[in-house]
């Protein structure tokens, strides 16, 4: 099955090596390009020297006390039209991502 349409770029933000490799595998398997970070030298401003990136998806809690709410109000303040989507295990933070992003995930997809 061939798609006609361009499927976005994603940029996988997480600290857990098998948890990000499965999900960018997941991704890859249904056509998106995906890119790759740990998150541990990722900042808003290395962001624009990467090639396009249509979706920011990141881990809330990542490596060297970084937050991926930060980082998603930084690259939506350089790139306003990113779509973001977040993910954490931690129920109480879910009520934070609703002006930060479209999609709010549990992170259950280990």
């Amino acid at each position: 099955m061939q798609r006609s349409e361009t499927l976005p770029t994603v940029l996988m933000v997480d600290g857990d090596e098998l948890s990000r490799s499965r999900a960018a595998e997941y991704l890859r398997q249904r056509g998106f390009t995906v890119l790759e970070t740990d998150g541990s030298a990722l900042s808003a401003s290395g962001f624009e020297t990467l090639p396009q990136v249509d979706i920011l998806f990141s881990r809330v809690v990542l490596p060297a006390g970084k937050s991926g709410f930060e980082l998603a109000m930084s690259v939506r303040n350089r790139r306003p039209g990113i779509k973001v989507i977040l993910a954490t295990t931690e129920a109480m933070v879910a009520h934070k991502t609703y002006h930060l992003c479209e999609e709010y995930l549990g992170k259950h997809f280990r």
